[in-house]
């Protein structure tokens, strides 16, 4: 993802009142990690926020989105 969406995706996730996840994806952009481990809580907190996807967000509600009905489907949820 671009830096500005990254950036733009934290400050969805302060207002929404997930801090923690917020500072995960500002530490990774900060520090140029490519990778960043999502726990199951960052990424309902993503998809929480995602509800409505703006602009550059679809594709990662989508990928977010299935991967969490293939958790569900397999019981690790």
């Amino acid at each position: 993802m671009a830096d500005e969406l990254i950036l733009e995706l934290a400050g969805l996730l302060q207002r929404g009142g997930y801090d923690e996840t917020a500072e995960r994806l500002t530490y990774a952009l900060k520090w140029g990690d490519e990778l960043v481990g999502l726990r199951i809580a960052d990424r309902l907190a993503i998809l929480d926020v995602l509800d409505d996807a703006p602009e550059g967000f679809a594709d990662l509600r989508g990928v977010l989105t299935s991967e969490h009905r293939w958790r569900i489907r397999h019981g690790l949820v």
